[in-house]
């Protein structure tokens, strides 16, 4: 059974996925989880420190994900990859990167930071695994891992935004032309 501090940070992720960090409200947590405001606070005292606790829940999940994926082949890795945004897809919300990557200038601080390091993990992974794909000669593609990452992350992002306006199977298009940059 979820405890109340689980779902107030799942519903809170989700939350930021579907209206972005300064687009949703304790008050909204409180109505949907039916429970009192004080309950909330008792968990985060300010919105600040759930949004951190939301971005560190994501630090973790990536890590262990990356950790699970290292026996993978190159492509299998590329196949995970793009896994951690089809749930987005199927549930109409973009990633947690992308939401709060919208709002970032007006973050706090200190989920700015958060901010950065887990899109620093997730840059750092995939530039990881396309410059041994490379060297394998799994993928082919021009210019450095590191750039060709940061390409591939952005689409990612910005296939879910399409997606929410013109269909969920054009996150697939998305997906599909990825795979096929990396090919000969």
């Amino acid at each position: 059974m979820k405890t109340t501090k689980d779902k107030l940070l799942n519903l809170g992720e989700c939350l930021i996925q579907q209206h972005g960090y300064v687009g949703f409200s304790y008050y909204q947590l409180a109505e949907q989880l039916g429970i009192k405001h004080a309950a909330i606070h008792y968990h985060f005292k300010r919105k600040e420190a759930l949004g951190s606790a939301i971005i560190q829940q994501n630090i973790t999940r990536a890590k262990a994900s990356f950790e699970k994926w290292e026996p993978l082949d190159d492509w299998e890795k590329i196949d995970a990859f793009i896994s951690i945004y089809r749930p987005s897809n199927d549930s109409k919300r973009i990633c947690i990167i992308g939401a709060l990557g919208a709002d970032f200038i007006n973050l706090p601080t200190e989920l700015q930071a958060d901010l950065q390091q887990l899109t620093t993990l997730l840059w750092d992974w995939l530039t990881k695994v396309l410059a041994d794909g490379k060297a394998n000669k799994s993928f082919y593609f021009d210019g450095d891992a590191r750039t060709t990452a940061m390409m591939m992350c952005t689409n990612m992002m910005a296939g879910l935004q399409l997606a929410r306006i013109l269909g969920k199977e054009k996150f697939e298009h998305i997906c599909q032309a990825l795979k096929s940059s990396l090919s000969k």
